[in-house]
């Protein structure tokens, strides 16, 4: 691996979702763009019949006279889902993802707060979507399983009937196409308002810096923009994504679909790292793996690279031909990264909000700075409140990438923006070379009495590099740095450890022994059950 700076990767830039479409059947038509399970029969949907499918959507909409309307899309990742939200964007509507894991009056909530015309949801939230909003006025409902299909014939039959195809980019570039309501792990829900130029901008900077072969495999869920900017990107260079069934499937679907390219989160590299280890203790080898893995790393730094061959076993795990992993949503320790970078797979830690479209800085697939989340894309300028500019402070973004606000909310936009840039939230610094590191959580930070600032992010990284540690959240609790932890159940088993609590205390004492005064844990708290979390699996620390 080389590491250095080169030139950035060169693709056709589109200023639309319905250019975005026009290119890529022009470039890879006949190509499959997805490949996806119905019950147990595998379906293939070319660049080609996607772009007819959403431009059929589309009229279908347009000829019922959705115009300017919101659309919710409600449902597990499907290859349906995906055709709504192309439809609801390319017929000039504002399309507005929920995400499948809200209680059923959050879901209404929003729908309400949108004033919603149409709902398009999978059979498995029928009973969740009402028949008409507050105020009475009716709800549209259309079923992806049942009602789809003739919504898309419907919609080819009056394209065809035309002899053209009369949908086009009807939205300005300046208008909102997509709300996505998220509170993160924090706060009260927020419409995210993002345009098709947001969208774009932030598409074709990310096909400069990440360059992708061959086949990805989509887990992240879709009503996450991480997760659809992704699949836009793959579109983009011509990718083939097989869509997840579920997280429970993800390992029997790696080695099925033996995938090159994937964009996680933290956790599903620490789950599949966990696995491996775990495997490797159980085979009496873990010691022994480790020593690989390091000659492995030495020898890359000289420029031999024989990975593939000494970890074969461990890859074929993965399927056997991933080799680029985007890891983004939450910090990843670094050791996570030199791992899979020793086993052949190269994790390209990026970092982004839901109010950038959503990344704003990344890794190159060959050139990287370890502990750092990559530089700022191409169009995406970042410094910190810093009075440099550079110094450690809250970070702050502008670019065309960045929302113009949020939805009927003035003052949380006001709020948000420092002049022409947005405030992140989070704290971090760059380097000389212009490398982000992240730090920390502006509304997680806890303040010490000796006046000292302290990020629990950098503690709980820590506290997870533990084997009886599955899940960790530091705070402040009677002027005590506490961690609250949800212990691996089944490592304590295997090594015979009854009393996790007096384990646990033995083992932080170490740590601490590690750390400044200031930082040391001083409270330790056990959980029966884990942590309640996002759908990208974050915690939400305020629960």
């Amino acid at each position: 691996m080389k590491n250095k700076r080169y030139p950035y990767y060169e693709f056709e830039q589109a200023g639309s979702i319905w250019d975005l479409l026009m290119l890529s059947v022009q470039n890879y038509g006949a190509k499959d763009v997805f490949v996806f399970k119905r019950g147990k029969a595998l379906h293939r949907k070319t660049y080609a019949e996607l772009s007819g499918e959403a431009h059929a959507l589309a009229a279908y909409f347009i000829q019922e006279g959705y115009v300017r309307q919101k659309i919710a899309i409600l449902g597990e990742n499907s290859y349906d889902w995906i055709v709504s939200w192309f439809g609801i964007v390319l017929s000039g509507n504002i399309a507005v993802p929920i995400d499948k894991l809200l209680l059923p009056e959050q879901v209404v909530f929003i729908l309400n707060d949108v004033n919603a015309a149409a709902v398009v949801h999978s059979k498995q939230y029928t009973e969740i979507v009402p028949e008409t909003l507050e105020d009475g006025t009716p709800l549209r409902r259309l079923c992806m399983e049942t009602d789809l299909t003739a919504c898309v014939e419907q919609g080819a039959a009056r394209l065809q009937s035309e002899g053209q195809i009369t949908v086009a980019n009807t939205t300005g570039k300046d208008e909102t196409a997509l709300i996505i309501y998220t509170s993160g792990t924090t706060g009260i829900a927020k419409g995210v308002a993002l345009t098709q130029d947001n969208l774009c901008a932030d598409m074709n900077s990310l096909t400069q810096v990440a360059l992708f072969e061959g086949k990805g495999l989509l887990v992240l869920p879709l009503n996450h923009v991480y997760a659809f900017q992704s699949l836009l990107v793959f579109m983009a260079e011509g990718v083939t994504t097989y869509i997840s069934v579920s997280l429970k499937r993800v390992s029997q679907e790696l080695k099925e679909y033996q995938p090159s390219a994937m964009c996680v989160v933290p956790l599903f590299l620490e789950t599949m790292y966990g696995k491996v280890m775990a495997s490797a203790q159980k085979q009496g080898i873990e010691k022994q793996l480790k020593l690989l893995m390091k000659l492995s790393l030495a020898l890359l730094e000289l420029g031999i690279d024989v990975r593939r061959r000494l970890f074969k076993r461990i890859l074929d795990e993965f399927g056997g031909g991933l080799s680029t992993v985007i890891c983004g949503g939450a910090p990843i320790d670094i050791g996570y990264v030199r791992a899979f970078r020793a086993f052949g797979v190269n994790v390209m830690p990026g970092y982004g909000i839901t109010e950038c479209s959503p990344v704003i800085a990344g890794s190159r697939n060959e050139h990287h700075r370890d502990g750092s989340v990559g530089q700022p894309i191409p169009g995406a300028e970042i410094r910190t409140d810093a009075p440099d500019g550079e110094g450690e402070g809250e970070l702050l973004v502008r670019g065309r990438m960045v929302m113009h606000g949020y939805y009927n909310n003035e003052a949380a936009t006001r709020e948000a923006f420092d002049g022409e840039w947005f405030k992140t939230g989070d704290i971090g610094y760059l380097d000389k070379d212009g490398f982000v590191y992240i730090t920390g959580r502006k509304k997680n930070i806890i303040i010490l009495s000796n006046g000292k600032n302290l990020y629990p992010e950098e503690l709980e990284i820590q506290l997870m590099k533990i084997p009886a540690v599955s899940e960790v959240v530091v705070y402040e609790y009677e002027r005590q740095v506490a961690a609250e932890i949800f212990p691996n159940a089944d490592w304590l088993a295997e090594n015979e450890i009854t009393d996790t609590l007096r384990y646990l205390e033995q083992v932080v004492e170490k740590l601490n022994k590690h750390l400044p005064l200031y930082k040391n844990i001083t409270k330790l708290k056990l959980r029966d059950i884990d942590f309640p979390k996002t759908s990208t699996q974050k915690i939400r620390r305020n629960k």
